[in-house]
């Protein structure tokens, strides 16, 4: 499984259902709380904490810029 089906399997099983890949945060699909929930579920899946200072709109704005974000 990639790192991208990763995160879209933790974000449906936060959010429920289909969610969309992209303008999560603009769309208000993701809100602050579920930004908390997420990185909580992406350090724990991926043995990865994810510092203050990247928990930004731009790195979680979309499945991509997330992936991005972990393998880096």
């Amino acid at each position: 499984m990639t790192t991208t089906e990763r995160i879209i399997k933790i974000i449906k099983e936060l959010k429920g259902g289909d969610i969309q890949e992209d303008n999560l945060i603009r769309s208000g699909f993701l809100d602050s709380f579920d930004m908390i929930k997420l990185t909580d579920a992406i350090a724990r899946e991926f043995k990865k904490n994810i510092e203050g200072k990247d928990i930004t709109e731009e790195n979680f704005n979309s499945v991509r810029a997330i992936a991005a974000l972990v393998e880096k």
